[in-house]
């Protein structure tokens, strides 16, 4: 129970949309925000970082191509002494000339390259491109020297042009003193960018820490508003399963006291058919009454009558009136036929009726029932051929009988004049008997095949003469099977007509002959 404030609270609440949007837009708008923030530093960070990779990839570079020089110089050097001390081409060093040679072209491509859009990076590598095709134009001309004479002359002059003050490698080392130089900024940067790190995870984890505080301040509020109000509904759900009365109405006009209106009424709408449910089923019991008892008997007296009248016992009549009664004998058979299949009907889904299941032979229960509609197709010149088995099945043996004169009574009547009906029998693998009864009659549309087992329901099909009938033999067959534990239907036979199945549990243990 709640106090009076607790209702005024509850009156003043808001609906669970507007809760559910302020619950999910404050935290989002803070994630929001926060991620903004996060994005913008982050890539700030990682533009910083990418510029110090490319600067630690030039300075790398221009090494590389600092010490490509140092090997061809090495190279010729020692290709020269080998030259002037005992007149020997030593081809491992020529070769080794050569292959820087080519090489050195590569290695400048890529370090202008990497420094395109970095302008002082850009000159340096500019300057150092022209400086080391200088030099190397000079080597190459001091090897073909040294390849055509053995005089030292001319390659002492070049070497003294590359050892100059001005000369390409002083040129070439003073350049490399600039890289080295801008990579002692990049340094600073990279200190820089490390901060930059550091402050986004320290703002990250502010940012977690404030939407979890926000988050469980908002679940509170909802909690304090919205919880309790849900108790009140899931504790009148389980005092409606338990017959309980409900909690009183709760007010407000949010979603939740509206789903609690539907609640009581929905609640007052059963007991008023609980009521109606009673009241019918007391009716119901009062028309199977009058009809056992205040129908039938008149309707099986005035049949006796119609009998003993069509038998002359009354005196003859003419042909006329032969016709009259018979039609009016078959009408009243009709009429209690059909008051015994709504009474079997009534007891068959109320329980009543039992079913005495036991072990019996097949074989008994198909004669039996082929016995019972004989003279109905010897009307029509129609032939049951029934095959031989001798499998034994469990169930209450009037009723089968019942279920399959109703289905062979179908096929004679849907079937054409000198035709035959089939019943075949087999084992199935799930410890069941099926039986199935085959006519070459009209056949059953598809859509038909599951409501013609409905009560009162039969083929309506204008191109199908009517056949009488009650509409509620298959019905009674369905309850039937079915309390068997066992399955009924209907298919498509083989070359037209239908096939009526059935399926029944086979004896667990074997009947003695």
């Amino acid at each position: 129970m709640y106090h009076d404030d607790d209702m005024l609270s509850m009156n003043m609440n808001p609906k669970l949309s507007s809760k559910a949007k302020i619950l999910v837009a404050i935290p989002l708008s803070v994630q929001i925000i926060s991620v903004l923030v996060l994005n913008l530093m982050l890539d700030a960070a990682e533009r910083e970082t990418a510029r110090i990779q490319i600067s630690r990839e030039i300075a790398n570079e221009s090494l590389l191509v600092a010490k490509k020089i140092y090997d061809a110089e090495y190279a010729l050097y020692s290709y020269m002494e080998g030259i002037k001390n005992s007149s020997y081409r030593n081809p491992v060093y020529a070769a080794s000339f050569r292959n820087i040679y080519k090489e050195l072209p590569l290695h400048l491509n890529r370090l202008e390259q990497l420094s395109v859009g970095r302008p002082d990076e850009s000159k340096l590598t500019k300057e150092l491109n022209a400086e080391t095709h200088y030099l190397m134009r000079l080597m190459k001309k001091m090897k073909q020297t040294m390849d055509r004479t053995d005089n030292m002359e001319g390659v002492y002059v070049l070497g003294m042009i590359m050892a100059e003050t001005q000369g390409p490698f002083n040129n070439i080392s003073a350049l490399m003193n600039k890289f080295s130089l801008l990579q002692r900024d990049d340094g600073r940067l990279e200190a820089k960018a490390t901060a930059n790190r550091n402050f986004v995870q320290q703002l990250l984890n502010v940012s977690v820490v404030l939407n979890v505080f926000i988050v469980l301040l908002l679940l509170k509020i909802f909690n304090t508003g919205t919880i309790k109000r849900l108790t009140v509904l899931m504790d009148n759900t389980r005092r409606l399963a338990e017959r309980q009365p409900l909690n009183p109405a709760l007010g407000g006009k949010d979603e939740i006291a509206e789903l609690d209106r539907v609640f009581h009424e929905m609640t007052d709408a059963m007991d008023a058919a609980q009521k109606r449910e009673r009241e019918l089923q007391e009716v119901k019991k009062q028309l199977v009454a009058m009809v056992s008892h205040d129908l039938r008997a008149p309707l099986t007296s005035l049949q006796m009558t119609l009998s003993l009248l069509s038998s002359n016992n009354y005196g003859s009549l003419n042909e006329q009136g032969q016709i009259r009664v018979k039609s009016s004998e078959r009408s009243v058979q009709r009429l209690i036929r059909m008051i015994n299949d709504l009474l079997d009907l009534e007891k068959l889904e109320a329980g009543k009726m039992e079913m005495r299941l036991q072990d019996l032979p097949l074989s008994v229960v198909l004669s039996r029932s082929v016995e019972a509609v004989q003279e109905l197709a010897l009307s029509k010149n129609v032939k049951i051929d029934s095959d031989e088995n001798d499998f034994e099945i469990k169930g209450d043996g009037d009723r089968l009988i019942q279920v399959i004169v109703n289905l062979l009574s179908n096929a004679v009547k849907f079937s054409p004049e000198n035709s035959t009906i089939k019943i075949r029998t087999q084992r199935l693998k799930d410890k069941q008997i099926e039986l199935k009864v085959i006519d070459s009659g009209p056949g059953i549309p598809e859509s038909a095949r599951q409501q013609i087992f409905e009560r009162f329901r039969q083929i309506d099909d204008p191109k199908q003469e009517s056949k009488g009938g009650t509409g509620l033999g298959l019905a009674i067959a369905k309850i039937i099977v079915e309390q068997h534990g066992g399955q009924i239907g209907v298919e498509k036979a083989e070359g037209g007509g239908s096939s009526f199945f059935m399926r029944i549990p086979e004896a667990e243990t074997e009947i003695e002959n």
